[in-house]
């Protein structure tokens, strides 16, 4: 496959020894560690601000990060970010990677506007990308926070799915005293902790054994037509089917697993030289929590510091 990168083409911005694609967790967690052993890293990410999914997964609070028994992900985020700009971390926001390209001795990573950066490795943290439905209408909703969207007491929300992602999205609009239809496929598979207080939320309603097979939109409202005949009329909607990894295009190819994520060695390696990832991009969903992905993000770090003073 041929690079969309013809480096002669682009100015180079300044070299940095590490580019950290995502701004997650694992991201800033690699950044403070990278700065920590004297590294110069870059972080590139596609929102306006850092933090992930931290910034929209504020339904629960987090439970497996050492040291807080329990906080709130945007608060999480915001002592992170804290912690890597003290670090003297440089921050590129608001900014799509389009291809990262590994040469002998270099790593460059392509973003918006022809800009291209130049590092001495790269560390992929782009974690994960919500799954569709895959059914006409459907690009009428977008991803949103539950929360915020349960503007008014009573409005009838349609929640897809059946997974913690749903439940949660369920548990969340419930609380902000909105009626609720969750709608699953199959069966529920969502974690006890998760699905319990959903069960027992007499302003959630549960369809099990429903298929969505279109999304019509009628104004500020959204009509659902399922396959068993059933139709519903819902003034806010949430999709939360699953998660899959979300990765940039990499050249030379990596390798990668049947479910989409990339394969890494014991010292987070990718088969692309030069490249490394962590967090969920490389987790399969049971191991895909925040205190996973910081761990991810520290080995990965240290892992890359090591390389970079031993060059192979």
């Amino acid at each position: 496959m041929e690079s969309l990168i013809r480096i002669d083409d682009y100015p180079i911005r300044e070299r940095r020894d590490l580019i950290i694609v995502g701004g997650g967790p694992c991201g800033l967690a690699a950044a403070l560690i990278a700065a920590q052993n004297g590294l110069k890293p870059l972080i590139i990410d596609k929102g306006l601000a850092c933090g992930g999914q931290l910034l929209t997964w504020i339904d629960f609070p987090i439970r497996d990060v050492p040291s807080y028994p329990s906080i709130v992900a945007p608060d999480l985020a915001e002592k992170l970010l804290s912690q890597v700009k003290e670090a003297g971390v440089e921050i590129c926001g608001g900014q799509t990677v389009h291809e990262i390209t590994s040469t002998a001795n270099q790593v460059y990573v392509s973003v918006d506007n022809n800009l291209v950066y130049a590092g001495s490795s790269a560390l992929i943290c782009t974690g994960v990308a919500p799954r569709t439905l895959h059914v006409p209408g459907e690009n009428s909703i977008a991803w949103g926070n539950p929360h915020a969207n349960a503007q008014r007491s009573g409005m009838l929300c349609v929640v897809i799915g059946g997974g913690d992602e749903a439940c949660s999205a369920s548990l969340s609009l419930a609380a902000s005293h909105a009626k609720v239809i969750l709608i699953a496929r199959g069966n529920i598979s969502a974690r006890h902790r998760f699905f319990d207080p959903v069960k027992a939320n007499p302003a959630i309603e549960i369809w099990r054994g429903e298929q969505v097979s279109s999304i019509e939109s009628h104004g500020e409202q959204f009509l659902f037509k399922l396959a068993s005949g059933k139709e519903v009329l819902a003034d806010a909607a949430f999709i939360r089917i699953g998660m899959q990894p979300f990765i940039p295009k990499v050249l030379p190819r990596p390798a990668f697993h049947a479910d989409g994520r990339l394969t890494i060695d014991s010292e987070w390696r990718t088969t692309t030289p030069l490249i490394y990832a962590g967090g969920d991009a490389v987790r399969p969903p049971a191991q895909r929590y925040i205190s996973i992905a910081l761990a991810d993000g520290v080995g990965a770090a240290r892992a890359i510091a090591n390389d970079l003073s031993s060059p192979l």
